[in-house]
């Protein structure tokens, strides 16, 4: 659950493999006591949401299954999926 100085941001990928949309929530929070860079990304939970539009750009909106991990392979018929961990570790997810 956000809290009042949390910012929420969806980016919306328009079609997956499956036609309909998935969603990458952005989370960022505000500190007004900071001068410089007072909107900061929450690391919290990051790479979830990346696994989870992985999931959700190859299978639709099957249910993500919550013991997957970021090296676990993802078969959805016509695409598979392989390198959450290596996007994961590009984006500066260390987690």
């Amino acid at each position: 659950m956000p809290d009042e100085k949390e910012i929420l941001i969806g980016h919306i990928v328009e079609r997956t493999i499956r036609g309909g949309p998935a969603t990458l929530q952005l989370r960022f929070r505000y500190h007004p006591e900071t001068v410089f860079a007072s909107i900061r990304e929450v690391k919290e939970g990051g790479s979830d949401r990346i696994k989870e539009l992985y999931y959700r750009l190859a299978f639709g909106d099957e249910k993500v299954p919550g013991d997957a991990s970021l090296t676990d392979v993802f078969n959805g018929g016509r695409a598979q999926i392989t390198a959450i961990a290596h996007f994961v570790h590009g984006a500066g997810k260390r987690g």
